[in-house]
């Protein structure tokens, strides 16, 4: 089983693609949302390798282990951080297969746009946040230059 280490160490490596890809990011939000996503999943898997003892593979797996309401789990995370979570998963599912939150497949160039990357680094934050207040682990938040300028409307994506 991998240890934590290991989870935060390709947790950097996703968020250092994600800074790259950011240079040129209106030719790659797919893949920004993918990588914080990704991130996101390695500092969560940690979490519950730290808490839980446990390692577990599937995304339903994950979920269920840190959903709020599993009172057996020392893993569990705050409704609004796995509530985040999921939204990020969805953002990523949506870049990488084109289909809207009806499912209905969208196939065109760009779907998930600069909106789309906004809402995944606001929840990909309020992942990190928790669990760096939680863990102190050793790694730095996401930086990023192309938010839009104030973004005062931060929310979680539908």
């Amino acid at each position: 089983m991998p240890k934590s280490v290991f989870h935060y160490r390709q947790a950097e490596r996703n968020l250092k693609l994600v800074e790259t890809l950011n240079l040129t990011p209106e030719k790659f939000w797919d893949w920004q949302v993918t990588a914080l996503f990704y991130s996101a999943l390695h500092l969560v898997n940690s979490h519950i390798k730290e808490t839980d003892g446990g390692y577990y593979y599937t995304h339903v797996s994950v979920q269920n282990i840190i959903h709020h309401s599993n009172d057996g789990s020392k893993a569990k995370l705050p409704s609004e951080v796995g509530i985040a979570y999921e939204k990020l998963q969805l953002l990523s599912r949506r870049a990488r297969y084109l289909f809207d939150s009806a499912g209905k497949s969208k196939p065109q160039p760009d779907y998930i746009g600069a909106d789309g990357f906004e809402k995944a680094v606001f929840a990909y934050e309020l992942i990190y946040n928790h669990l760096f207040e939680l863990h102190k682990f050793n790694l730095n938040p996401v930086k990023v230059n192309s938010l839009k300028s104030g973004w005062t409307n931060r929310k979680l994506p539908n």
